[in-house]
This record gives C-alpha cells, sequence and structure tokens, in this order.
C-alpha cells in the first residue's frame, strides 16, 4: 500500500520528500514490525530516493540503547528522540546520515527550539545515558533460589539468561556486575533480609505472608521466574464449597459459578457479560448447563476467554479456567451453572460499604433511567445500592470516595446521564438475618432506618453505633452483618 501511494504522488508530480514511521507502535501496548516490514520500507525509499525518517519518540533509548535502529537492525536517513532521553524532562533530539545532517552543518536548514542547550535537560540526559540507561540496570537478583538473571536489553524479546550462585560472595558475581554496584547488591540484600521475614510456604498458604517477584513483562524479563514460583509455591487447587457439599477440580461433571458481571464492554452494543470461574470438570463450547437459580437450561454458545483488550472464543475450558458469558441480564453474581445437580456456592466475597451518599439525577424526567443504570452497577458488584422506606431518592453505598466519581461518570457515558451524590443522614448499613416473624417486627418499629437492596432484601440503615448496639440488645434473636452473602 505504501508503494502504491509513493509511486501515484510520482505519477502525479508531487514526489514525497520524506516517509516519517514509528517502528513500533508504543502507544497500544507494544506492537512490533512483522518480520522484513522496515527492511521493504527501507528497500523501497532508497530505491525512489525519499528520505526514511524514524520517529524513536517513544522507542528510543527504550527497546535498545541504539533504539530501534539498533534492535531491528535497519538504518533510516534521520532519527528523532524525546523525553526518555533526559529521563522525562522536556528533551529531544535528531541523528541522521552525513548527507541528510550537513543541510544543517552548511545552514542550508537553520534548527531551532525553546529548550536547545537547556543545562537542565542537557544534565538529566547526562545522567540518564552514564547512571541510568547502564547495561547493570538489567541485572536481577533471585534471591529466593540464589541465582543471578542477566538481560541483554538490546533483545527484549529473549529470555533472560540465568546464572546459578552459591550465595552473594560467590566469585562469578564479580565477572558480571561492577564492584560498586555489586558492594550496594550485597548491602542491599542483606539489609532486606534482616528486616524482611524468612520465607516461609505455609505461611503464604494461609495468607499471612507474600512473596514478591520483580519483573517487566514488556521486557520479557522475570516472567519466566513469575511464573515458575507460582507453579512451585502456589496452592493445590481447591475443594470449592457449597451448601450441601465440597466440589473438587477433578470431578468429571461441569461445575461453576459466577464472580463477576460487567456490562457495556462494547456501548454499542449494550453487552453484558458475566464471568464465570469454573470449578470442576470440562466445559465445551455449545453445552447446556443448568442455571440453578431459575432452574432452567443455558446454552452456553459463546462463551469468551479475555487477555488484556483482546477476546476470543472459548471452545473449551477447565476447571481453574474464567469464561465470559455474553448474557441479557439472567446472569447475576453468586449464579451457579452445573450439568444439573442443584450447587449452591458459599463464600464468594462481598465488600462491606463504608461511605454511603444520595444520588439524583440531573434531570429529573430521567428517574428511571437512573435506576436501570444504578441497578446495573449493584448488579455487577461495583456498589451497593438501597431503597429506603420513607422516601423516592436512591442511597449508594461504596468502599472509597473516588468510587463516586467512577459511578458518576459511567453513568454520563453510559447513560447520556449526569448525575450528581449529596450527603445523607445515615453512615451505615447492615444486613439482617433471623426468624421472619421476628424481621417483619423488626422493619415495622423502624422503618424510619429500613431500606432494601437491589434484590429487595430489608437493610437497616444506621446513623451512630449506638443503633446498632441497641438492635443487638434489644433483638437478641436477629443478626446484623455489614456484607452479605452473595448466594443466589
Amino acid at each position: 500500500a505504501m508503494e502504491r501511494r509513493i509511486q501515484r504522488l510520482f505519477e502525479e508530480g508531487r514526489p514525497p520528500a520524506c516517509v516519517i514511521m514509528e517502528p513500533a507502535m508504543m502507544n497500544l501496548g507494544v506492537v512490533l514490525p512483522e518480520p522484513g516490514y522496515l527492511e521493504a520500507v527501507r528497500e523501497l525509499t532508497q530505491r525512489l530516493g525519499v528520505v526514511l525518517i524514524f520517529d524513536e519518540v517513544k522507542t528510543g533509548l527504550c527497546v535498545a540503547p541504539g533504539g530501534a535502529t539498533e534492535k531491528f537492525g535497519v538504518l533510516p536517513d534521520m532519527v528523532t528522540m524525546a523525553k526518555a532521553l533526559g529521563g522525562g524532562l522536556p528533551s529531544g533530539a535528531i541523528g541522521g546520515s552525513a548527507e541528510v545532517m550537513e543541510v544543517v552543518n552548511d545552514g542550508s536548514v537553520y534548527q531551532v527550539g525553546t529548550y536547545n542547550g537547556n543545562p537542565l535537560t542537557m544534565a538529566a540526559a547526562r545522567a540518564s545515558l552514564e547512571h541510568v540507561l547502564t547495561p547493570e540496570a538489567y541485572v536481577h537478583l533471585d534471591m529466593l533460589n540464589d541465582r543471578l538473571e542477566l538481560m541483554d536489553r538490546a533483545d527484549r524479546n529473549k529470555r533472560a539468561e540465568s546464572i546459578r550462585m552459591e550465595g552473594l560472595d560467590d566469585p562469578r558475581m564479580a565477572d558480571h556486575i561492577p564492584a560498586d554496584l555489586l558492594e550496594t547488591l550485597r548491602e542491599e540484600v542483606e539489609m532486606a533480609r534482616e528486616l524482611l521475614p524468612t520465607f516461609d510456604h505455609q505461611a503464604m498458604l494461609d495468607g499471612n505472608l507474600s512473596p514478591i517477584w520483580f519483573g517487566s513483562a514488556i521486557n520479557s524479563f522475570g516472567v519466566q521466574e513469575l511464573m515458575r514460583g507460582i507453579g512451585l509455591y502456589g496452592p493445590p487447587p481447591q475443594i470449592r464449597p457449597t451448601e450441601t457439599r465440597g466440589v473438587g477440580a477433578w470431578e468429571d461433571k461441569v461445575s461453576g459459578f459466577v464472580f463477576k458481571v460487567q456490562a457495556n464492554m462494547d456501548p454499542k452494543h449494550r453487552d453484558r457479560v458475566a464471568f464465570v470461574r469454573l470449578c470442576s470438570g470440562h466445559f465445551a463450547r455449545g453445552m447446556k448447563l443448568k442455571h440453578v437459580r431459575t432452574g432452567k437450561p443455558m446454552a452456553i454458545s459463546n462463551p469468551v476467554l479475555f487477555l488484556a483488550n483482546d477476546r476470543e472464543l472459548a471452545e473449551d475450558a477447565w476447571a481453574g479456567d474464567i469464561i465470559g458469558i455474553p448474557n441479557h441480564g439472567q446472569l447475576r453474581i453468586g449464579d451457579a451453572l452445573t450439568e444439573g445437580e442443584d450447587l449452591r456456592f458459599t463464600g464468594i466475597p462481598s465488600f462491606a460499604p463504608e461511605l454511603l451518599q444520595n444520588v439524583r439525577a440531573g434531570d429529573p424526567m430521567k428517574a428511571k433511567h437512573l435506576e436501570k443504570a444504578l441497578t446495573q452497577f449493584a448488579e455487577e458488584g461495583a456498589s451497593k445500592l438501597f431503597k429506603p422506606v420513607f422516601g423516592s431518592g436512591w442511597i449508594v453505598g461504596v468502599v472509597g470516595p473516588l468510587q463516586f466519581d467512577v459511578l458518576a461518570s459511567r453513568i454520563e457515558l453510559e447513560y447520556g446521564l449526569p448525575v450528581r451524590f449529596e450527603p445523607t443522614q445515615f453512615t451505615s448499613a447492615r444486613w439482617i438475618s433471623g426468624p421472619k416473624d421476628k424481621i417483619e417486627a423488626f422493619i415495622k418499629a423502624n422503618k424510619g432506618h429500613m431500606a432494601e437492596d437491589h434484590d429487595g432484601d430489608p437493610v437497616y440503615m444506621t446513623r451512630l453505633q449506638w443503633d446498632i448496639d441497641r438492635v443487638e440488645r434489644d433483638y437478641p434473636d436477629l443478626r446484623l452483618t455489614a456484607t452479605k452473602e452473595m448466594m443466589v
């Protein structure tokens, strides 16, 4: 396509002066060029006498010391570099062949810039080149296995080389790390070992200790160590509890539960995806599974697997996998899918709302739209929704204050409905459990404090700790909880 375009410009008498291109895209992650592509562009521009310029504002000094030119082995006529050179400060540089740069040297082109020779950015650039962008910066010590990992930053797609050591005093360390950096490394590792607890596998399995792996996926560095560590130290498949029994990953029958719902992943289609964790069996696309809450069969014809922003059809999946099931609201958090058995999984986590605010639509005529949006987010688990017995408004519960801003933004973007959040008299919410007649009597006596969540379950809204203490004293048969069991 590029060749046809350039040839057409020549035929129209408008030959291009140059081709400016990013040798690798880095705004959408890292998109490397197809093998042979840059070489073909170089051959084409040389053959037609067109200057080739690599825009290395992103890749310069990041993918390799010599940028994309060094990494891909393709020599352009000119390169441009930017703030990676100056450690983030506004800086830039250009370089090129002797023929191209001669026009600057002989004064034919006058090169000017606001930050030309700026002492601060020049000092930052020198510090970056001499002290930050060094080969030693890519040395990684695996303390757990007493292993040194070395990375060739000129080839970020190459797995790091491993060197087995016998502790930090291994004389081979000096062959790979400069003396001053080696001394610093030994001091810092000694400090970490003294201050941090010794790795205890059982403590990690109990959730009392978290090991740390350092690495960079974009540089293919440390990834193998992380995966190996998860495989070596991670817990075995767990038995998932239900109301009636435990479900093991080795069972033949398929079972799983919905732990997350995400709506409007594609705003054009108002799609809704339920994320299901498979607990047992071998799932195959097109299977009919029983939706336990409704008792109806569901044909899972378009399950998807997600990797970052990419999605693909899942032809099959095994226990431990997570699949996304597009639906129109049938699936909710806590729902179970099985090959026929009536299982209701327990222990699905739910957050306790710590901040409560009233929410109102900017346009009172769109109250129904607001109710739909709030119910959707409550079903996603992004917030808690409460409808007071007295009054016509809604109360939203979240964990942190920024969640209110996120909700307001999503409601406006996805529903075109500006909203505002206002303080409420209540400070916390408690779900009620106990004998049905006791709950009914309690609701009748405390209507000013009562609300319903989006499932229609009663919730006691409190102003002070005294409200909770009073209920525990006067209603011993009832139990108040800050969270609700996510099981339907």
